[in-house]
């Protein structure tokens, strides 16, 4: 998903900056002819992402049930229109999938400033 469109398309509609690659791994909407800059650089990927988390203790029945919610709501029409409107792409997950998913996260920019050797200050 690219995040930044729901505030850069209108400069970049009126011609006032210029959008060169997008950085989700793939080309995509609204832009769809814009390159992806993992057509230019093998295996890049950045993607943005805005996952629904409540405190650590939160019991697994309430969190269950809000995710149940969440996922009822992103199948309405109307709710899936309100955000894709905003050139946000529409996904849900599990508890578990959204966990493995920032401990990937996580593990790649770990790996990333290692690599690149980058030491905390």
């Amino acid at each position: 998903m690219e995040h930044w469109y729901n505030t850069a398309l209108p400069q970049v509609q009126a011609g006032r900056t210029r959008v060169i690659a997008l950085t989700a791994g793939r080309r995509g909407m609204p832009l769809p002819d814009l390159p992806d800059l993992r057509e230019t650089v093998p295996g890049f990927v950045l993607e943005g992402w805005h996952p629904v988390m409540a405190p650590p203790r939160t019991s697994a029945p309430v969190v269950d049930r809000l995710n149940q919610a969440i996922r009822f709501a992103l199948v309405d029409a109307a709710v899936v229109k309100r955000i894709t409107d905003t050139s946000i792409d529409v996904a849900s997950s599990s508890p578990a999938e959204l966990a493995a998913i920032i401990r990937d996260a996580a593990a790649k920019y770990v790996r990333i400033t290692q690599d690149a050797g980058i030491k905390p200050e």
